[in-house]
């Protein structure tokens, strides 16, 4: 599921880098992340597992919106990249 977000983010990302959209922002409610574009119709949203969304809604409690580039997104990609890291490691010593 963390392999979808970043794969995600990565799609708009290269959409802001082509020029297609012009930025995007994040929220983080219903268990899942909703991803959409600044001032245009693109809109997708990505589920997410109970224990993530805990840990992402009380880190970004208070937080209405995360854009992109901003230090908040910067800590969202940081610790969804954790996230994934102690996944894969955990998964590995269970082998």
């Amino acid at each position: 599921m963390k392999d979808n977000i970043t794969h995600t983010l990565g799609e708009f990302e290269a959409l802001v880098k082509d020029g297609a959209i012009g930025s995007f922002c994040i929220s983080v409610h219903n268990q899942q992340l909703k991803i959409k574009e600044d001032q245009g119709p693109l809109e997708q949203t990505v589920p997410l597992a109970g224990d993530l969304f805990d840990s992402l809604y009380t880190f970004f409690y208070g937080v209405d919106k995360i854009a992109y580039k901003s230090h908040d997104y910067s800590n969202l990609k940081s610790i969804i990249n954790a996230r994934m890291m102690l996944d894969r490691m955990l998964k590995q010593e269970n082998l």
